[in-house]
């Protein structure tokens, strides 16, 4: 199937996977983690783009590299603070979090780039915030806002800088390889990893967490892969709220992975999120 709704879903199993894979690996440093992984990513972006049928520049068209660059810079900080709210939060309430990327994601697009935004989009974002605020305050020490943590308020800027950085893909589309376009991600994360690594000098990891790491890294390959194709081909108000349907089983991989649990409260919160994704589109149809 070559349609954009298709390929999200496909993302979400894909990241999925890589969170699972993440979270094995643990015990190795986020930076050395990030650079071992997008080592990986890279590799496979420039081996895939060479092995292609008509391999063009691997830095794209020089009109598009503009916006190419704000997708390697907004991406290298949502992915590296999506996976440091995984090693620092519960899997579940790290997952749920990144369930605002929608939010962000429509809101940037009509503020940004001209994006239409409806009634109906607003409902989402308004019982979205809600259901993430009840799981959220669920999992915490605390109750209430007080309960929000620095990690919390980092995994949400992260959300915010995925958001801009699915618009520029958005506004790309299909001006340059999907390919092209994960290379400049992979690029900007693997120079900050290197950067922090040289810093800090982290302890190597063990053949078993290389292992995971390398894993992780196909995992994530193949979610940018389909995440790129998806946003590359659709409406970006669309896309974004499919990637909501993960919201049916990362919890249960929270519960059955790493023996975490959930409260009523967050019990709720994870119903009402998942209102938040049904409502649009079936109100979407009726306003046709």
């Amino acid at each position: 199937m070559n349609h954009p709704l298709f390929f999200m879903v496909l993302s979400g199993f894909f990241g999925s996977v890589m969170s699972i894979l993440v979270k094995l690996g643990g015990h190795v440093s986020f930076v050395a983690a990030t650079f071992f992984r997008f080592t990986v990513v890279l590799g496979l972006c420039l081996c895939t783009h060479h092995a292609s049928a008509n391999p063009s520049s691997i830095l794209g068209k020089a009109k598009n590299r503009p916006f190419l660059l704000m997708r390697g810079l907004f991406g290298t900080v949502g992915l590296c603070g999506f996976h440091y709210s995984l090693l620092k939060l519960p899997y579940a309430e790290a997952i749920t979090l990144q369930y605002l990327s929608p939010i962000f994601t429509i809101a940037l697009g009509a503020a940004f780039f001209g994006q239409k935004v409806q009634w109906f989009h607003l409902l989402s974002a308004l019982l979205s915030f809600v259901g993430v605020g009840l799981l959220v305050c669920s999992r915490s020490e605390h109750s209430g806002f007080g309960g929000v943590t620095l990690d919390h308020l980092i995994a949400i800027l992260a959300v915010a800088s995925s958001g801009m950085g699915f618009n520029t893909i958005a506004r790309i589309k299909t001006a340059a390889p999907s390919l092209v376009i994960m290379s400049y991600l992979a690029f900007f994360t693997l120079v900050m990893s290197a950067t922090a690594v040289i810093n800090t000098r982290p302890s190597l990891p063990s053949l078993f967490e290389l292992t995971i790491l390398a894993l992780s890294g196909g995992a994530t390959f193949l979610m940018q892969l389909c995440l790129t194709k998806a946003y590359s081909m659709g409406k970006t108000s669309r896309v974004a709220l499919v990637s909501y349907f993960n919201v049916l089983y990362s919890p249960f991989i929270g519960i059955f992975f790493f023996h975490e649990s959930i409260a009523n409260q967050g019990l709720v919160g994870i119903f009402i999120l998942f209102m938040g994704l049904i409502l649009p589109p079936l109100l979407s149809k009726r306003s046709v």
